[in-house]
């Protein structure tokens, strides 16, 4: 299986740095402090969803960011 990683936009990066995100269809729809609470509030917009349809992904904060 191949995972693709989305690309987050530097405004994406900002808004959500330090915070766990949910992805569907390449698009955040939901963030929490912890990828369970990301995945817990895109479940409840999604529902419909399958596990392996919502992507989680740790943004982390600039200063953790090595470039």
């Amino acid at each position: 299986m191949q995972i693709e990683v989305p690309q987050i936009s530097v405004e994406d990066q900002r808004k959500y740095a330090g915070k766990h995100v949910a992805i569907v269809k390449d698009r955040i729809v939901a963030y929490g402090n912890t990828a369970k609470e990301a995945f817990q509030a895109a479940k409840k917009m999604f529902p419909e969803k399958k596990t392996e349809e919502i992507g989680l992904m740790y943004i982390p904060r600039e200063e953790m960011m090595i470039l």
